[in-house]
């Protein structure tokens, strides 16, 4: 019995020392890595307010003449296109705050084909898609919704069953 206590306390001894020894090599490797220094100094640190002017006359805000530039820049966007008929419409999720007559009269009103949601995947999020999908099939209106899934760049390893789950509901040929 004294025997086999030794010769589980020399492996215990063996396996320490190993993690020890592995340990000082994964540290000693992450200290040794290539330091890149970068230069910002050929970016701006002008401020930049960033905001809409609102009017009165139902057109597009003005973004602002160094925001315009900005986004061409860089192919932003900001706006919606202004030449076609489209409706922007935002409100809150979950609980309905009075404003779905308003919002069923003004897709009425533009004869609106089709509802595009873009929603949260939580709770009230797939509760208000739900809500909005069934009043809306009522007016004949399309309703689908955004793909929820993995983020670019993310890795699958980490993902939760529900986000994959997520994913395969909103997978498309390629």
């Amino acid at each position: 019995m004294k025997k086999d206590k030794t010769k589980k306390s020399k492996f215990i001894e063996i396996f320490a020392l190993v993690v020890i020894i592995v340990s000082i090599f994964m540290i000693t490797d992450i200290y040794n890595e290539e330091i890149k220094n970068t230069n910002a100094e050929p970016l701006s640190n002008k401020k930049i307010g960033w905001g809409i002017k609102r009017n009165d006359n139902h057109e597009q805000p003005d973004v602002g003449s160094a925001n315009k530039n900005i986004l061409e820049q860089y192919n932003g966007i900001a706006l919606g296109n202004n030449e076609k008929k489209y409706i922007y419409l935002t409100f809150d999720e979950g609980y309905e705050a009075g404003y779905t007559r308003q919002i069923l009269s003004t897709l009425k009103e533009n004869n609106v084909k089709e509802i595009i949601l873009a929603l949260s995947s939580t709770i009230e999020g797939e509760t208000t898609a739900l809500f909005l999908a069934k009043l809306l099939a009522k007016r004949n209106i399309e309703t689908s919704r955004i793909a929820n899934g993995l983020p670019i760049g993310s890795n699958i390893d980490y993902a939760d069953e529900l986000t994959l789950l997520k994913s395969l509901e909103g997978r498309k040929k390629i």
